[in-house]
């Protein structure tokens, strides 16, 4: 398999020529029945302010580095044992498009490059997202065609958002909107829906790290290794009640650069619509706040914000979550739902989504709102 001929392109924050997100579209599955998510619509513009962010936290220069430790790690571990790497104790499938651990740094720029050029197909709603705490998940499928310059992310899989939790980000949008302007009550829902582009950037993140390793397999298999994981994630439980090791590279990614797995805990004060404060979860499961000044930092500025995050000096432990009460409602805990084939559901979502018109949305559009949320996001049609 030859590898690729282009050298890594220098470090440096704007190594992607970032116009915007290209070619993006959105469906809503409702009854079965996937429905656009029309461009003129608040759920399109928060949730492409959000992805935005996510991805621009992608193209940091400190995360193009864990994207680069992490590929390099998976491709080690398989290379490490004869039969492969093991996911949930047993030899994985390996790789069609094996790719050579010592380019990385130009494999994590190309999947950028194609991620920013051809968003993946967006659909909010899936029967796997059941509750608060499932925020998102990834469906893979094999895209290798011999290239790979080739990469086409629509035809890699598709990203789900949990459908309640995107309608409390544009509902608290709505409501900022009809409250009188420069009100608590205007101020406090703005706020909310701040949170809710970090909840949903930090989702785009976790979920572009499972989407990284389908590119490096190409066969839209599972990809992780037992070991990359943090904490556990991705282990299950089997027949007899016996813990099965499994990996979780989105979990491994947020450890990586954030310094901890992120969690939303419930704020008992505010109702069910609320985003959640977010914490750290460290080595020793050891929670801790990050602190709310860090918020508004990172959703104006992601691409040059330095990580890790600051986060508080207290800190929970699993006993001290218990014994409080704590409430998981966002965790980053969607099933990623791969098969060995492409299942008919996966196959009917790309179909539906390959129908849609495809969006252009221009950075500076999508950098402004965060501070501007009054302000339409203006959105370009884009030929087929």
């Amino acid at each position: 398999m030859p590898n690729p001929p282009t050298p890594p392109p220098p470090p440096g924050l704007h190594f992607v020529n970032v116009q915007g997100l290209q070619r993006v579209n959105m469906m809503k599955l409702e009854s079965r029945t996937y429905i656009q998510i029309l461009p003129n619509t608040e759920l399109f513009a928060s949730l492409a302010v959000a992805v935005n962010i996510g991805l621009e936290m992608a193209e940091s220069p400190r995360a193009r580095q864990v994207l680069a430790q992490l590929g390099r790690a998976v491709i080690d571990s398989h290379a490490a044992n004869a039969q492969g790497a093991h996911m949930h104790g047993v030899p994985a499938a390996p790789p069609v498009a094996d790719p050579n651990p010592s380019n990385m740094d130009w494999h994590v720029s190309n999947f950028l490059r194609a991620i920013r050029g051809d968003f993946p197909g967006i659909v909010v709603g899936a029967r796997d997202l059941t509750s608060p705490d499932q925020l998102a998940a990834t469906n893979r499928t094999p895209w290798w065609t011999g290239s790979w310059e080739a990469f086409n992310p629509k035809d890699a899989g598709v990203i789900y958002f949990n459908d309640s939790r995107v309608n409390d980000m544009v509902a608290a949008h709505v409501a900022a909107s009809k409250a009188s302007r420069g009100s608590a009550a205007a101020d406090r829902y703005s706020q909310r829906w701040r949170d809710f582009l970090f909840v949903f950037a930090s989702a785009t993140l976790h979920e572009l790290a499972h989407f990284f390793l389908g590119y490096l397999s190409g066969n839209g298999r599972p990809y992780t290794p037992d070991q990359i994981t943090h904490l556990g994630y991705g282990s299950k439980r089997g027949a007899r009640g016996n813990i099965i090791p499994g990996g979780e590279s989105g979990r491994w990614l947020e450890n990586m650069l954030y310094g901890g797995s992120i969690e939303f805990y419930a704020d008992e004060s505010q109702n069910t619509a609320q985003a959640g404060i977010p914490h750290l979860v460290d080595q020793q499961a050891v929670a801790r706040q990050i602190l709310p000044t860090t918020i508004h930092r990172f959703i104006t500025d992601p691409r040059t914000y330095e990580f890790p995050f600051p986060v508080s000096s207290r800190g929970l432990t699993q006993r001290d979550r218990a014994r409080q009460g704590i409430r998981t409602i966002g965790a980053m805990a969607g099933r990623v739902a791969t098969e060995s084939s492409p299942s008919q559901t996966v196959m009917r979502t790309m179909a539906a989504a390959r129908d849609l018109p495809v969006y252009f949305v221009r950075i500076d559009e999508l950098r402004r709102r965060p501070a501007q949320p009054q302000l339409p996001l203006k959105v370009e049609r884009m030929r087929v």
